[in-house]
């Protein structure tokens, strides 16, 4: 698990394996947002650095 803070808001990262899987999540105003990928492992080998990127980029305004 890893955790990051942006614009005062804490983001929590879980990579699962197998399935491939990162999940980012959030709250915000009471409420839980997920922010889910899924990929096979040969999309996991081919892929893993963009699709960490697009993890990485998961924020609620």
């Amino acid at each position: 698990m890893e955790v990051s803070e942006h614009s005062g808001r804490n983001y929590y990262q879980y990579e699962l394996e197998p399935p491939h899987a990162l999940i980012t999540a959030t709250a915000a105003g009471n409420r839980l947002y997920l922010f889910n990928i899924i990929g096979s492992g040969l999309q996991w080998k081919r892929h893993y650095k963009d699709l960490k990127r697009i993890a990485d980029s998961f924020r609620v305004v």
